[in-house]
């Protein structure tokens, strides 16, 4: 098993239920053994969007770095990012 952080973040809709919504598909690949309390922040770059509200997962997984990659951007697509 490897130790992983993972910042994960939402700023459209739900805030909240989006970053719920994207632990919970973590699961049974990546297992949460840690999160962080949840913090706003405001965007950087294009700054006419709304705050951001952000976590840090510590965890573990057997997944390779290109397989994390492919399970977090098909939870994205899923949760549908924009």
């Amino acid at each position: 098993m490897t130790i992983i952080f993972l910042g994960l973040g939402s700023n459209i809709g739900d805030r909240k239920k989006h970053i719920h919504d994207a632990i919970a598909n973590l699961r049974p690949e990546i297992s949460a053994t840690q999160i962080s309390s949840i913090f706003e922040t405001q965007p950087v770059g294009y700054l006419h969007q709304p705050y951001f509200l952000n976590i840090v997962i510590k965890g573990r997984t057997d997944l390779n770095l290109y397989g994390l990659l492919e399970k977090t951007k098909s939870i994205e697509h899923q949760l549908g990012r924009e």
